[in-house]
C-alpha cells in the first residue's frame, strides 16, 4: 500500500484589486519572493514535474463573498525504501 506525502499551498493576490494570484505559503511557511514567483499554472506544472499530483483546490471567501485565498493540495507517493528507513529510525 503506498504511503503519501502532502503539500498544502495557499495562494494570494498580488494586490488588493489584482486578478493575478501567486503561491504564497507552502505547508504554512511563506515562500521567499512569492510575489515575483510562478503563476498558479507554472507552479502546478513545476510540482507535477517533481512527481506531485494536485488532488484538490479550495477557495476561501470572506463574509461578503469575496475570494480571499485559494488553496492547492498536492500529494506524491513516498518510495518504499524511504518509508522503511523512516520507520526504522522511528520517525
Amino acid at each position: 500500500m503506498p504511503t503519501w506525502e502532502y503539500l498544502f499551498i495557499t495562494c494570494a493576490p498580488l494586490g488588493s484589486f489584482s486578478t493575478e494570484w501567486r503561491p504564497r505559503y507552502a505547508n504554512g511557511e511563506e515562500i521567499k519572493g512569492w510575489h515575483r514567483g510562478d503563476s498558479l499554472f507554472e507552479y502546478a506544472n513545476h510540482r507535477g514535474s517533481e512527481g506531485w499530483e494536485m488532488v484538490n483546490t479550495v477557495i476561501g471567501y470572506d463574509e461578503h463573498g469575496s475570494v480571499v485565498d485559494y488553496r492547492m493540495i498536492f500529494k506524491r507517493a513516498i518510495s518504499t525504501a524511504v518509508t522503511n528507513e523512516t520507520r526504522r529510525l522511528g520517525r
